[in-house]
């Protein structure tokens, strides 16, 4: 049987909740939410963030991001024939009006136009239908576990909807494109067209982009049934966080705290470092007797300001490990926690290679070898030693 230790550098299984529970409360309105540290995914807040809410227009997220996979910018759209049957938050476009992606994509993002929306999945799909199609296949790649859209303007539909976590990934698959983080954080854009010119200033009523200048966006929705909905982005120092908040009757009072919150207790940090030593084992049967075990790879993570590093690492390793031993070979795991309820794991090498050690009459090889070059070398000296005296004494009897 294999023995394992716990090398505690130095995180037991209560001490991350004891960081944990050193944060100051949270409250919020919103019935889900999520913060995420923009660089890496990782959370440092939830609120039920798995259950299945209604996204309303934050819907459009995902729209804009196949708007932008599908289409070129220049590429020119044109409304299909029953466009004047949406309802809600409108482009006002008229049957068969032409309007480049460019444009269609900040109609969805600054006045979260749903004829706009239809527009594209017709343009795109064919038809709603297989648009929808194409937004749960793309929600899936992106690791989605409870999403199932229906329509890509997020008017109500009892089978239409998401969750916090995977509104958050989508999200962030969409802030990676330059031409979407524009569009999110638009205030005021003009849009040209080819009918209804006396509708082509488009102005955003995302309050966050107004009143808190580190804001960036996202998207705002609001349906009865999915309450007030919100997808945010903040940086403040180079740190950035995003934030979901579904199911709210103040959707800006709960981004702003939930902001305020992340960037007074968090910090982006490097917990560990790829090819560091972590820990040690005993090697039985080897050449060594001990080997270092390394860092696979480095995990940087929004912890708690001012919480040691050490306090969020543990290490499980074997109490011995038979030789031969492999260079980079795993050799036990660590686990890395921010102390907000995140964790990952990953393997600890072996810092370099311990070949096996063969033993003859309680010798190892190593030894014996040793002694026979020794002793051989010890050998051909005194040959030469005595060939030269021959040498001499030769010599001196002519």
């Amino acid at each position: 049987m294999t023995h394992f230790r716990l090398t505690v550098l130095l995180l037991a299984a209560g001490s991350a909740m004891g960081v944990a529970a050193d944060l100051p409360p949270l409250e919020l309105g919103a019935k889900s939410a999520i913060i995420v540290e923009a660089s890496t995914g990782i959370p440092v807040f939830e609120k039920d963030a798995d259950a299945k809410r209604f996204p309303a227009s934050t819907t459009k997220i995902m729209t804009a991001l196949l708007l932008l996979e599908r289409t070129r910018p220049s590429e020119v759209i044109f409304a299909p024939e029953d466009v004047e049957t949406l309802t809600g938050s409108s482009l006002h476009l008229k049957p068969f009006e032409a309007v480049t992606a460019h444009d269609l994509l900040f109609a969805l993002m600054v006045r979260s136009a749903n004829d706009g929306a239809y527009t594209i999945a017709r343009h795109v799909s064919g038809s709603v239908e297989k648009f929808a199609e194409l937004m749960n296949e793309k929600a899936k790649a992106l690791g989605c576990t409870n999403t199932h859209f229906t329509n890509p303007h997020g008017l109500h539909d009892d089978l239409h909807y998401t969750t916090a976590r995977d509104l958050i990934r989508i999200a962030r698959e969409a802030w990676k494109r330059d031409e979407f983080r524009v569009a999110a954080g638009t205030t005021k854009y003009e849009v040209s067209r080819t009918l209804n010119l006396e509708d082509t200033v488009l102005i955003s009523r995302n309050r966050a982009l107004r009143s808190d200048p580190p804001s960036e966006g996202i998207k705002t929705g609001f349906t009865r049934p999915a309450g007030q909905c919100f997808v945010g982005s903040a940086t403040r120092e180079g740190l950035q966080f995003l934030t979901v908040v579904l199911g709210s009757e103040d959707w800006y009072g709960d981004h702003q705290a939930m902001i305020e919150w992340a960037f007074a207790n968090f910090e982006l940090q490097e917990v560990v470092k790829k090819g560091v030593a972590a820990a040690s084992v005993k090697v039985q049967g080897g050449v060594e007797e001990q080997i270092e075990l390394l860092y696979s790879e480095s995990v940087k993570a929004p912890v708690p300001k001012g919480a040691s590093l050490t306090e969020l690492v543990a290490s499980s390793v074997p109490q011995a490990i038979k030789a031969p031993i492999g260079k980079d070979q795993a050799v036990g795991t660590v686990r890395v926690t921010n102390g907000s309820g995140w964790s990952e794991e990953l393997p600890l090498i072996a810092a370099h290679e311990v070949r096996q050690q063969f033993l003859i009459a309680g010798q190892s090889v190593e030894t014996i070898g040793f002694a026979l070059i020794a002793g051989g070398l010890g050998l051909g000296t005194l040959y030469v030693k005595n060939r030269a005296r021959k040498l001499c004494r030769g010599f001196r009897g002519r």
